[in-house]
């Protein structure tokens, strides 16, 4: 094995996820699209705990950057026909990545999304509402042809996942479609519980606003409420590079402003702790 694999936490003999964050963060610090390389290559390892490992590593850099994975996105998509669950959940987190920046990609692939998501786990369902929501945010077209299908999904899903994917659809909502998208959150109301009643009621006040992004001065210094609305950050975060509000974010896990140690966090942590 190459020194670069032997960081996996498999081949460490580690049970918990700290290796592949640490070698995600160093790859993507480094710019290292060797490494990143080599690491892609491996998803389609024979054996089920590197491969595990790797496509671990590659989602953990496309929430670093996701510029840096885009070229293996249809890696990703060919990964959501794999047998093993972790992989196809695995390619639809780095996926969800991608969209915000190579939605093109996404939107060529919708019928194979939409197959993982009907078929798939939670988190394969959570991380394809994220993926089809930055696409559909790209342009009219695409919002046109993928916004429906979404609102179908939040008219649907079981309750308890309402408010968290109306959260993650909010990407793609703009002043034409947001009265259809409250009008649908209004009808799930009565299938609540009280704590997702009222989420949920923040999600529609914000959807109600004259616009949904606020400044990135505003974003930034922590006047626009983002905990109504965390899959927004890393966005915003990514933006605010060329703007001269922030230096770019080394590590969005967990949304610090710069993922180096003693930082203090924009947010809590609102990822789901997947295990292996």
């Amino acid at each position: 094995m190459s020194d670069l694999l032997n960081r996996l936490a498999y081949l460490q003999t580690r049970r918990d996820r700290t290796p592949n964050l640490d070698l995600a963060r160093d790859l993507a610090a480094r710019n290292d699209k060797a490494g990143i390389r080599e690491i892609a290559q491996n998803m389609w390892s024979e054996n089920k705990n590197i491969h595990w490992d790797c496509i671990h590593v590659m989602y953990e850099i496309g929430i670093i950057d996701p510029e840096l994975i885009a070229p293996y996105a249809e890696d990703f998509i060919k990964l959501l026909k794999s047998r093993h669950n972790d992989m196809v959940w695995g390619a639809m987190t780095a996926l969800a990545e991608v969209a915000k920046v190579r939605p093109d990609i996404i939107f060529n692939h919708l019928d194979d999304i939409k197959k993982a998501r009907d078929e798939g786990s939670v988190i394969t369902i959570d991380n394809s509402v994220s993926a089809l929501a930055h696409t559909a945010a790209a342009n009219d077209e695409y919002n046109k042809a993928i916004f429906p299908y979404l609102l179908k999904h939040l008219s649907t899903c079981r309750p308890k996942e309402v408010p968290q994917h109306a959260e993650r659809t909010l990407p793609a909502v703009n002043e034409s479609n947001k009265d259809d998208f409250i009008k649908v959150l209004r009808k799930r109301n009565d299938d609540l519980s009280s704590a997702a009643f009222t989420r949920l009621g923040r999600i529609i006040r914000l959807a109600e606003k004259s616009k949904l992004h606020w400044s990135l001065k505003n974003a930034l210094s922590g006047s626009c409420p983002l905990y109504l609305c965390p899959v927004l950050l890393p966005q915003i975060l990514h933006s605010a590079e060329g703007s001269g509000l922030a230096r770019r974010p080394h590590h969005l896990y967990g949304y610090t402003r710069l993922g180096q140690s003693g930082e203090t966090p924009l947010l809590p942590r609102t990822r789901v702790d997947r295990q292996a």
